[in-house]
């Protein structure tokens, strides 16, 4: 994480501290959208990074990004902010420090469950339910689909690893048979 990430990202956060929950979440999924799109659109994130192409024409290409990504106007002017700085190349650490402040402040942490197939959203929200009430603290999470754990899934908050998958109980089988004989 580059300092100069770490100072837009905490500007940032400061800016819509002062605005309820929602603008704070708003903030936070656009941020990640936008990051997102620069990083999966070389042409995008070249036209934005290269000092090649002039401010004018930067601020257009963004421009047609950000009514395409119906960003807020607070998202869109610090944007242009990062931009006309020459600081477009840090928008993926920019998101990514400004997610660790709002897990800090909001007292949230991100979590991964792995899975051998994809699942439904409701189950995702059980298993969120049961973590955040064993853990005591609200969490955040994605979910990797992972083939080699043949079925069941694990979950990963911090350095916790709960492993309910078919491929860890064969383990514990074959240790235990392992250690009988």
């Amino acid at each position: 994480m580059t300092t100069v990430a770490q100072r837009y990202a905490e500007a940032l956060l400061e800016a819509v501290w002062q605005e309820d929950a929602t603008q704070q979440a708003t903030t936070l999924d656009e941020l990640g959208r936008l990051a997102q799109c620069i990083d999966d659109v070389p042409e995008l994130r070249n036209a934005l990074e290269n000092p090649s192409y002039g401010k004018e024409e930067r601020r257009k290409t963004f421009s047609a990004v950000a009514e395409k990504l119906e960003l807020s106007g607070r998202v869109q002017t610090f944007a242009h902010l990062v931009i006309n700085r020459g600081r477009a190349q840090e928008f993926r650490q920019i998101n990514e420090s400004f997610k660790r402040l709002y897990d800090q402040r909001t007292g949230r942490q991100q979590g991964t469950v792995y899975a051998a197939q994809a699942l439904e959203d409701t189950t995702v929200n059980l298993i969120r339910e049961a973590l955040e009430q064993k853990l005591g603290r609200k969490l955040e999470l994605s979910v990797q689909l992972d083939p080699s754990l043949i079925g069941g899934i694990k979950t990963q908050v911090g350095s916790l690893v709960f492993d309910g998958s078919l491929r860890a109980e064969l383990e514990r089988l074959r240790e235990k048979l392992a250690t009988a004989n």
